[in-house]
């Protein structure tokens, strides 16, 4: 039990900071983030989701746990910009 409980962890990417936002990562078998979640205490607020190229997909925000906006999606061969 305890091994499945730290494979998940170790899956998903948790992280908690000091105010309580915890970061939930999902990742592709390569090792790229699949997804991104944001919760601030239990509530979450933000989402996104990544092409398996790493770059980013679709973006949605939340207010009270629910959908706050408009989802924005984003083109699969978008280049990154290089700083």
């Amino acid at each position: 039990m305890n091994k499945l409980i730290l494979i998940i962890i170790l899956i998903l990417g948790i992280g908690v900071n000091a105010q309580g936002r915890k970061e939930v990562k999902e990742y592709y078998e390569d090792g790229k983030v699949k997804s991104l979640t944001i919760y601030e205490g239990e509530e979450k607020k933000e989402f996104k989701h990544f092409h398996s190229n790493g770059n980013l997909q679709k973006t949605e925000n939340y207010k009270n746990g629910k959908l706050h906006g408009k989802k924005h999606f984003y083109a699969l061969n978008v280049y990154k910009r290089r700083s």
